[in-house]
C-alpha cells in the first residue's frame, strides 16, 4: 500500500512538472516572439519565408484593415499600453474603435500549450504605428495602424490550393464553393460578411512591366465597378488593393498577379453589419497563411519535350506518378569524375559531392523545391563486373551504362563479350550524342564504373557507349575533363 501511495505522489510529481514546463514554455514564446514592423499603406507586411525547406514559396498574410468611415482626422489614445496588455483582444479592439481609430490589425501569436498562464485572446503587446510606450490622450492620426498581438492556441488549418496559390485556413471556418469561387464564413452567420478566393486563367504569360501589369489589373477592376485604392507588392508579387459598393455591400478585395493568373481575394461585408464585424473578418483573413508557389513547367510535360528549369534545357526521360526523370539536354560542365587516379565509385566521388551542393545550390528555393531526393542504386559494370560500390540517396546524379541505353536507345549488344570490344556502338549513336554550348560534340561521363576500380564508363563524342571507360581523373585535352549531364526527379505537381 505504502509503495503505491508513493509511486502515485510521484506519478502527480511528474506531470505537474510537465504541466509547469509547459506553461514555461508559454512564457519563453511570449519573450521571443518578434511582432512585425510598423507599416503603411503602401509597404507590405507579414512576409515570412516557410523553415521547411519542402514547403517551398513564400507565405505571408493579406494586409487588411477594417473600413470604417468617421470625420475625424485625429483621435487620442484611450489609456496607456499597461492597462490595455492582459485584456481579451476583441474587448481592446472596441476600446480603439470607440476612440475613433481606423486602421486595426490583430495578430494571434498561435503559442499557447496549457493556457494556464496565458489566457486564449489575452493581448500580448500593442503598438500605434510602431510606438509601444503610448500614453492617454495622445493624439494619433485616425488612419495610423493599430496593432495588437494577443495569446492564441495552434489554429487547425486545412489547405484550398489553386493552380500557383495555397491559402491554410482554419478548419472551423464554414465554406461554399461555385465553380472556381470559394466562399469562407468566420462567423456563424452568413449575412454579415464573407470572405472568397477565385482565380482567372490568362492567354498569355504577364508580362513584367509594371505599367502593362496595372493595365491589365484595371481591366479587371473596372468590369466590376471598383476603385484602385493603392499598389502594393504580396509575396513578391504584383497586387492591387481595391474598394467597391454593390447591392448593399462593401467590398474590401485584392488582385494578386502571378505569371499566368489573377487572383481574387476579398471580403464583402454588409453595410449593416456591426462595426466589430469588420474585425472580425479582418482578424479572420490575418490568420489565414497564403503561399504563392513558383510556376512548375514540368506540370504538362510528356517524354521526349524539351523543358527550361534552372536556366538549362531538360529532356524529360519518364513521367510517372507525379514525378519526371530528366537529364540535361546538353552537356553543361567539364570535369573530371574523382580528383585524383584512386579507386572510387559514384558514392564516394568527387564529381556526386559537386553535383548536389555547389550545382544544385545555384537553382534558386523554389526551383530546389521541385527537385526530388532519389535512391540512386549502386550499378555493377556489365561486361568487366567491376562493382559499382553502395548505394546513396541523392538529388541530382549521372546515368548508368544500362539507363542511357534504355532511355537513348539500344540495340541489346550488352551480351557481347568484354573481350571482343570495348565499346557499344549501333543505330542509335545519334541519339546519344550531346553538345556544350558552343555547339561542339563532347563525351561525357556516367555513373558506372569502367573496367577498372580507377576507370568510370562514358558516352563518346559519337553518341557510342564506351563500356571500358576513361581514368576518373584523365582529360581529353590539358584543361578540358569529361561532359557533364547531370539528371534528376523533378515534381510535375
Amino acid at each position: 500500500m505504502k509503495i503505491l501511495k508513493t509511486v502515485s505522489i510521484i506519478t502527480i510529481f511528474f506531470v505537474l512538472i510537465i504541466l509547469v514546463a509547459c506553461d514555461v514554455l508559454e512564457v519563453i514564446e511570449k519573450e521571443t516572439y518578434v511582432p512585425p514592423e510598423s507599416s503603411n499603406q503602401n509597404i507590405y507586411v507579414e512576409t515570412h519565408i516557410p523553415s521547411n525547406s519542402s514547403d517551398d514559396g513564400t507565405e505571408a498574410a493579406l494586409p487588411i484593415s477594417p473600413n470604417i468611415q468617421h470625420n475625424k482626422t485625429e483621435v487620442k489614445t484611450p489609456l496607456t499600453l499597461k492597462d490595455l496588455i492582459g485584456k481579451h483582444y476583441q474587448a481592446t479592439v472596441d476600446v480603439f474603435i470607440n476612440s475613433g481609430f481606423t486602421n486595426i490589425r490583430t495578430i494571434p501569436m498561435e503559442n499557447l500549450i496549457t493556457g494556464w498562464l496565458r489566457s486564449d485572446g489575452e493581448v500580448d503587446t500593442i503598438s500605434i504605428n510602431g510606438n509601444v510606450n503610448f500614453e492617454p490622450e495622445t493624439i494619433f492620426p485616425h488612419d495610423a495602424e493599430v496593432v495588437i498581438i494577443h495569446h492564441s492556441f495552434p489554429i487547425s488549418r486545412s489547405r484550398l490550393t489553386l493552380n500557383e496559390i495555397s491559402l491554410d485556413i482554419p478548419s472551423n471556418w464554414r465554406s461554399d464553393a461555385y465553380s472556381n469561387i470559394h466562399f469562407y464564413y468566420p462567423t456563424d452567420s452568413n449575412d454579415d460578411g464573407v470572405i472568397y478566393f477565385c482565380f482567372i486563367k490568362l492567354d498569355e504569360k504577364v508580362s513584367d512591366n509594371r505599367t502593362t501589369q496595372r493595365t491589365l489589373v484595371e481591366n479587371f477592376v473596372n468590369r466590376n465597378d471598383g476603385i484602385i485604392e493603392y499598389e502594393l507588392e504580396i509575396a513578391g508579387r504584383y497586387a492591387v488593393r481595391c474598394l467597391s459598393f454593390y447591392d448593399g455591400y462593401v467590398s474590401l478585395y485584392y488582385y494578386i498577379l502571378t505569371d499566368y493568373y489573377i487572383y481574387l481575394v476579398g471580403i464583402d461585408l454588409f453595410e449593416t453589419s456591426p462595426l466589430n464585424m469588420q474585425h472580425i473578418l479582418e482578424s479572420a483573413v490575418n490568420s489565414i497563411k497564403f503561399n504563392i508557389w513558383a510556376p512548375n513547367p514540368f506540370t504538362d510535360a510528356e517524354v521526349g519535350d524539351i523543358v527550361q528549369f534552372g536556366g538549362y534545357d531538360w529532356r524529360v526521360l519518364v513521367v510517372l506518378s507525379g514525378q519526371a526523370l530528366v537529364i540535361s539536354e546538353n552537356v553543361i560542365d567539364m570535369r573530371y569524375y574523382h580528383r585524383g587516379r584512386t579507386n572510387v565509385t559514384w558514392s564516394t566521388s568527387s564529381i556526386r559531392i559537386h553535383l548536389n551542393n555547389t550545382f544544385l545550390n545555384s537553382f534558386n528555393e523554389a526551383e530546389r523545391a521541385l527537385i526530388r531526393e532519389a535512391s540512386v542504386r549502386p550499378s555493377d559494370n556489365p561486361w568487366y563486373g567491376t562493382r559499382g560500390g553502395s548505394e546513396a540517396r541523392d538529388r541530382i546524379f549521372l546515368l548508368t551504362i544500362e539507363e542511357v541505353l534504355w532511355h537513348f536507345g539500344g540495340s541489346g549488344g550488352l551480351g557481347t563479350s568484354a573481350h571482343e570490344r570495348t565499346s557499344l556502338s549501333d543505330q542509335f549513336d545519334s541519339a546519344r550524342v550531346a553538345y556544350d554550348i558552343d555547339g561542339n560534340a563532347r563525351w561525357w561521363w556516367l555513373r558506372s564504373p569502367g573496367g577498372a576500380e580507377t576507370m568510370a564508363a562514358y558516352v563518346r563524342a559519337n553518341g557510342a557507349v564506351d563500356i571500358f571507360g576513361r581514368h576518373v581523373n584523365e582529360t581529353d585535352m590539358p584543361g578540358n575533363h569529361g561532359g557533364i549531364r547531370p539528371a534528376m526527379w523533378i515534381r510535375t505537381q
